[in-house]
């Protein structure tokens, strides 16, 4: 079973959580032919301020 950590800025989270957990869902079944019943993930979120990253 693999397990995902998705962290996500808090609103970010709320508004599209369920649909990214999905789609990485559906790309783990579809790339690695993982069992579709076999599902394990983390959501992590943030405020704004505590995720920094280089956008370009």
């Amino acid at each position: 079973m693999p397990l995902v950590q998705i962290d996500l800025e808090r609103s970010l989270a709320e508004r599209l959580g369920e649909r990214i957990g999905d789609g990485i869902h559906q790309a783990l079944v579809d790339a690695l032919e993982m069992d579709s019943a076999d599902r394990f993930q983390i959501f992590r979120t943030h405020a704004p301020q505590e995720i920094v990253f280089d956008p370009a």
